[in-house]
């Protein structure tokens, strides 16, 4: 189970310090493994994709927080973590906020879920699920009319998913709508923070129950007594200007500096026990290391950014390999202002620019999380290379690539004419899926018709020989 918190920064939980009240976070922690450097992307939709295929958002056109009047989201040629788990024999549902696109081929159930209930983009009211452009909570591919606070909906549909009868293991993944904007707690939770200015005051009550419905929800799965991996992570920075905390981290949501990208991670799994991983951890590392810990196996597709860290949450000490590596991190907004920035376990580089001013940092990231110490003048050759890093991270699509503020005709999404369910994988030898059915879709979905139309082929050919409908 993957529960993906929305805008939570390291100031946002009490394990870590805050004056906010998670005992539900505090409990997993004491219990499982904390990460205590795990990185996501700087916003929210670049972070899902590499949460779902393990691969940098910029490789899907992802670069934005995909609007609704977007005409990019999640491409079909992705090869995602719910697909993966699907064709090793696990039924695959999804509760929560998507964010991922909103067009036919972007929905939930056509990268590997099957079934799916929440919203497809982001900013609804908590109270009725109402966005400008209408309503905004869906059970598959229709529209669905739902009572309650959104955080309490998403954990009820949860736990009637936890306690569904099975015979085969389940992969659930949960992102809650909490703590991100419009800021509307129930008024029982702001009472408890009588002393807090706002914004702080509704982001900590609606923080706080959002940690209620994770340990609702945590309450469903020991009740159920089957052995269960819970991952638990924000998908970025918090903004102070919405009344989240980074603790004493530089930066925010939607910037490179460490407030924007490091985030609370925990992963809860009786045979890991309690832990703490020290070494960074990326949100693009959890879809190998959740098929790694779960013996899945190899797919095929195209090659992952992340690593399988599964050993290291168990106790092994992190290699070279993983201590050497490079992250990038990158925002672009027009043309006058971006935000780069490149590390190792040790080093981080950073590229500001806002119109004509540029200025370069490094950091010994390790021991200075507060980027407070600048190193570039002692060295800046080190800070050149890890620089060409974050350019070629940055140059992997266009900018702005996923969000155009030009476009228009925004409207409710309209799956009328989409048909089908899920989408799912086959390969390998174990609860085959067919693949044959996105062949004629991607011939849609991209462009380049002669390739894909080779692809397509190819695709089919393997799915007859190797595949069957399950």
């Amino acid at each position: 189970m993957l529960i993906v918190a929305d805008d939570v920064g390291l100031g946002d939980v009490g394990y870590l310090g805050s004056e906010i009240q998670t005992p539900t976070l505090d409990r997993l922690a004491a219990e499982g493994v904390v990460l205590e450097r795990f990185y996501a992307a700087s916003q929210c939709s670049p972070s899902r994709a590499a949460l779902l295929t393990g691969r940098y958002g910029l490789r899907a056109g992802i670069s934005e927080p995909i609007g609704r009047a977007d005409t990019v989201g999640l491409p079909l040629g992705s090869v995602t973590l719910p697909e993966a788990l699907g064709a090793a024999g696990y039924e695959t549902a999804m509760v929560g906020k998507w964010h991922l696109g909103v067009g036919c081929e972007h929905a939930p159930t056509r990268h590997g879920f099957d079934t799916f209930v929440g919203l497809l983009g982001s900013g609804a009211s908590y109270r009725d699920r109402w966005t400008p452009y209408g309503p905004d909570w869906w059970r598959g591919l229709r529209p669905e009319r739902a009572d309650g606070y959104t955080t309490d909906v998403i954990a009820d549909e949860a736990v009637e998913v936890l306690s569904r009868p099975r015979d085969g293991p389940l992969f659930l993944y949960l992102p809650f709508t909490a703590s991100h904007a419009p800021l509307q707690a129930r008024p029982e939770d702001r009472a408890r923070y009588p002393a807090l200015p706002e914004p702080r005051r509704t982001f900590a009550a609606m923080t706080t129950r959002l940690d209620r419905a994770i340990g609702q929800v945590m309450e469903a799965v020991r009740r159920s007594g089957r052995p269960t991996l819970v991952w638990v992570l924000s998908d970025n920075g918090a903004h102070p200007d919405e009344g989240g905390s980074n603790g004493p981290l530089r930066g925010r949501k939607g910037i490179t500096l460490e407030g924007g990208i490091r985030v609370p991670s925990v992963v809860w799994y009786p045979p890991f026990g309690p832990g703490r991983v020290e070494h960074p951890v990326w949100i693009a590392d959890v879809m190998p290391t959740v098929l790694g810990a779960v013996g899945a196996g190899r797919f095929p597709g195209p090659s992952l950014d992340g690593a399988d860290q599964s050993a290291q949450l168990a106790g092994a000490a992190p290699g070279d390999a993983l201590l050497d590596r490079v992250l990038v991190s990158s925002r672009r907004i027009g043309t006058e202002r971006h935000w780069l920035s490149a590390q190792t376990a040790r080093w981080k580089a950073t590229e500001t620019v806002h119109r004509n001013r540029t200025e370069r940092t490094l950091h010994r990231i390790d021991l200075d999380p507060a980027e407070a110490s600048d190193s570039l003048a002692s060295y800046p050759d080190l800070a050149a290379s890890l620089l060409r890093h974050a350019r070629e991270g940055a140059a992997l699509t266009p900018a702005g690539a996923a969000h155009d503020p030009t476009l228009d005709g925004v409207a409710v999404p309209d799956f009328s004419g989409c048909g089908g369910g899920a989408v799912r994988l086959g390969w390998g030898g174990r609860g085959l899926r067919a693949r044959a059915a996105l062949a004629v879709v991607r011939l849609k979905a991209h462009s380049g018709w002669l390739a894909l139309g080779v692809l397509g082929l190819v695709g089919l050919g393997l799915a007859l020989v190797r595949g069957r409908r399950r």
